[in-house]
């Protein structure tokens, strides 16, 4: 009991304790305006009884001792004592601070969830048994293409044509007769413009407190582009499958272990085997140990790199025991979390090119080895015509080889450098034979008659179809760097580098050896000269590789 303006006049313990005091006289120290929270919700609750007597069930808020806040359901009416002329406040409290929490954790649960369906891209509605729309989220109303207030309460029939109705009443008396809690399906809607799309659903029973089944709660999703993104993909993947169905290479696929997983019809072609045998063999079954190291080294590296491999050939062991060479490029298999799941590959019979291959090459040695006899037999008619200088174009040749090797050139200019240097003095067949082995110094006419070699030397071989060019090499080999050469006073880098070599290895040979008219001077003397005009009259990176070949490399002319 409180007097209007909030003093407590008398309580019991209970109330005391609601408002967590020990004891009735602990709290009668207090006002009412004090266990209040709101002065102005205690002004508007004392206008409110004043106004009608008593209230019934009326929720306030309040304070505890230790400051925390509680809800009150109050029934209380005002009482006027006659003796003094008081009006006094009398009545009971309940504490509903529990219930109010559950009451505003539930209400913001419905906010958060109602929020949630508000937002969320996926259709979300409620029909009653019949199929009329009871309950629908926005994204429902975006995908059938109409407003909310004409979707209320209309019945989803409206939607389908026959065929999808049927569908769909088959699937919800499916779920309202078994009360299974959730079942999917597609159908194609067709939206106000008059559009059709294909949604995916999923939807489930409704029952109230009773277990009454009252209706049907579904989620929808526009699954058009994904249906067409599959509709494309099978067809694309029709497509490729028909393509390597009709591809001559083999195409396949292997497990981490070697297995066959897939493969098309052109790989038991090339094979033998038919489908079923092949379905699950191991690679290993069809090649020796030497071409399974081979494979072994190129699916390890694919394997650790994961880069594709290049093409590599390798022997296959078909089921009538013949073999034929197959080139092969392979490449990882990934599954979508980039787990190496195996190998895929493509490859072709490449037996008859690899035999073509096999006469070329055997070929090419026999015209190669007729090539150099030709050359061997030009080189001696040349040292039948000058007996003094014979061995002279062999070891120019073998020295020139010896430097180009030495300065890196790939082998198809080394083997140019080699052959020229066997024939380079050719052309002193045209000299006379008189001339070429004068045992005194020859005259200025004599001289000129020997210049005229490497000319003489060009002309010989120039309508010789070689691999190289041997004639102009001939032609250059007594060009000098600084243009005082002959024939044609060439400079640096008008004279080919193979002519340049040449020019070196054939002057140092011609010092270090007897002529007609002279005895040999000696290496010593040979090396000097070119030291000497190293840029000058001879190329610099030759001359100091043939240095480096005599006195790093002990090389020596036999």
């Amino acid at each position: 009991r409180t007097t209007v303006d909030g003093r407590v006049i008398d309580c019991n313990d209970a109330f005391a304790r609601i408002y967590g005091y020990e004891s009735r006289d602990e709290i009668m120290q207090h006002t009412a305006v004090d266990l209040h929270v709101s002065p102005k919700a205690r002004q508007e609750y004392i206008a409110k009884l004043q106004a009608e007597g008593m209230l019934l069930d009326f929720e306030i808020q309040g304070h505890r001792k230790d400051g925390s806040l509680i809800w009150l359901l109050e029934n209380v009416a005002l009482i006027h004592d006659e003796r003094d002329g008081h009006t006094q406040l009398e009545g009971t409290i309940v504490d509903i601070t529990d219930r109010k929490r559950a009451e505003m954790a539930l209400i913001e649960s419905e906010k958060k969830y109602r929020n949630i369906l508000e937002n969320i891209e996926d259709g979300y509605f409620e029909v009653d048994t019949a199929g009329n729309f009871t309950f629908f989220n926005n994204s429902t109303c975006r995908i059938i293409g109409y407003s909310a207030d004409e979707l209320m309460d209309t019945n989803n029939r409206r939607y389908v044509d026959d065929n999808n109705a049927r569908k769909i009443f088959k699937v919800f008396n499916e779920v309202y007769q078994t009360g299974i809690s959730a079942k999917a399906f597609d159908w194609e809607l067709i939206r106000k413009d008059g559009s059709k799309i294909i949604v995916e659903m999923v939807v489930s029973l409704i029952t109230d407190s009773n277990n009454i089944k009252t209706g049907f709660r579904g989620i929808a999703r526009d699954i058009t582009e994904r249906k067409l993104a599959e509709g494309a993909l099978i067809e694309s993947e029709k497509k490729y499958r028909n393509i390597l169905e009709n591809i001559d290479d083999s195409y396949f696929e292997v497990d981490p272990a070697g297995n066959l997983t897939f493969f098309n019809d052109a790989t038991c072609r090339i094979l033998g085997y038919s489908a079923d045998e092949l379905m699950g063999k191991n690679s290993r079954e069809f090649m020796d140990d030497k071409n399974s190291k081979i494979i072994f080294k190129v699916f390890n590296e694919v394997y650790k790199t994961g880069v594709s491999a290049k093409a590599f050939d390798w022997e296959l062991i078909r089921k009538d025991g013949s073999k034929c060479f197959l080139e092969t490029v392979v490449s990882l298999i990934t599954d979508s979390d980039k787990v190496k799941t195996g190998f895929r590959g493509i490859s072709r019979d490449v037996t008859e090119r690899k035999r073509s291959e096999q006469e070329l090459d055997n070929s090419f040695k026999r015209l190669r080895a007729a090539l150099g006899g030709t050359i061997q037999a030009l080189a001696v008619t040349v040292e039948t015509r000058d007996p003094y200088t014979a061995g002279h174009q062999r070891r120019v040749s073998d020295l020139a080889r010896a430097i180009a090797t030495e300065m890196g050139l790939e082998s198809n200019r080394i083997d140019c450098i080699r052959m020229a240097g066997i024939i380079h003095d050719i052309g002193k067949l045209m000299v006379p034979a008189e001339t070429l082995s004068k045992p005194s110094m020859l005259s200025d006419i004599e001289y000129r008659l020997i210049k005229v070699h490497p000319k003489a030397g060009f002309n010989i071989l120039k309508d010789i179809e070689f691999p190289w060019p041997i004639a102009d090499v001939v032609l250059q080999h007594h060009e000098r760097i600084n243009g005082s050469g002959y024939p044609a006073g060439l400079k640096s880098e008008e004279i080919l580098m193979e002519a340049r070599i040449l020019a070196v290895a054939d002057v140092v040979e011609a010092i270090a050896s007897n002529r007609p008219y002279r005895p040999a001077q000696g290496i010593d003397k040979a090396l000097e000269e070119i030291k000497k005009n190293r840029g000058i009259l001879y190329d610099s990176t030759a001359a100091d590789t043939c240095l480096k070949l005599f006195f790093e490399k002990g090389y020596k002319l036999v």
